[in-house]
């Protein structure tokens, strides 16, 4: 497909397949705002820093709050222990499928967040991901 025939705004899916890269047009605005990223730590309970692959090799560090999840702060009464449950459950390196959402007052994107303990692809994640979020609602 040639990347003249797109209009302005629509969204592409670019695959890069044997030396070249291959567009196509997608349809679902499911993959806006999907990024794989790597853990780089914990910063809270509630809170982590992800190297973000942006593609095309560009990579951005980025704080995300965990969406929908309010855990006290580290200081506060409980901040310590939802801080280190968070360590234990996701490790630096860990692959992360982030879905952002918008960004809060301190410039954090609220995200969800899909895990496994072992290096996964995209699919992987989608398809058998832990969702993070949903699993520290249930544990407070």
């Amino acid at each position: 497909m040639d990347v003249q025939s797109f209009k302005e705004g629509e969204i592409v899916q670019l695959t890069f397949t044997k030396k070249t890269w291959r567009i196509q047009k997608v349809s679902l605005d499911s993959f806006l705002y999907h990024y794989l990223g790597i853990l780089e730590r914990v910063v809270d309970g509630d809170t982590l820093v992800a190297q973000i692959d942006l593609g095309f090799g560009l990579t951005a560090r980025q704080k995300i709050r965990l969406f929908g999840i309010n855990a006290p702060e580290l200081n506060a009464p409980g901040g310590k222990e939802s801080f280190e449950s968070l360590k234990k459950k996701l490790k630096p390196g860990t692959n992360l499928l982030i879905r952002t959402h918008t960004q809060d007052k301190y410039g954090r994107y609220l995200g969800d967040i899909l895990y496994l303990s072992k290096k996964s692809s995209y699919e992987t994640l989608r398809e058998k991901g832990i969702h993070l979020n949903e699993e520290l609602l249930l544990e407070y």
